[in-house]
């Protein structure tokens, strides 16, 4: 698969792909993909997902990334604001404390599934506190049935 330099694939945990089923996700970002030290993380969600990101329950975490062994889930979680832009359909994550470069993080929420099956993209941007520019890190993809 050719990746191009303008995109970025992240890697995601869900639960369920289904149409109206309840669903936790885990958005992760690996400790390689961040830009030095983050203090703000900006995430737009796709129309089909915007409202039910408002309602769900939404947690930022440390990782441990599961596979054939071990369980995808969160370890500690990291204090943190979130606000909500509805003009823009973008949840911005003010983190309390500025994350050095050695953990994986991951957005966590826990909600329902959209009623429209098709493949969503959620992008992610990222501020670096001594910089205050933002910085494009990458996008999930999910897709619904």
């Amino acid at each position: 698969m050719d990746q191009s330099n303008l995109f970025k694939r992240l890697y995601f945990f869900g639960t369920s792909g289904e149409r109206l089923d309840r669903s936790e996700y885990y958005l992760v970002i690996k400790k390689e993909e961040r830009l030095g030290t983050t203090d703000q993380l900006q995430v737009s969600i796709p129309r089909g997902f915007y409202k039910r990101f408002k309602l769900g329950s939404l947690n930022v975490c440390t990782m441990q990334l599961g596979g054939f062994v071990k369980k995808t889930k969160c370890k500690d979680d990291i204090a943190f604001g979130s606000t909500f832009d509805d003009s823009n359909q973008l949840l911005t994550i003010n983190l309390d404390e500025t994350l050095g470069d050695n953990h994986d993080i991951a957005i966590y929420a826990k909600l329902s599934n959209p009623i429209s099956n098709g493949l969503y993209q959620f992008n992610l941007m990222s501020t670096i506190n001594e910089q205050k520019s933002k910085s494009y890190l990458g996008s999930w993809l999910i897709s619904v049935n």
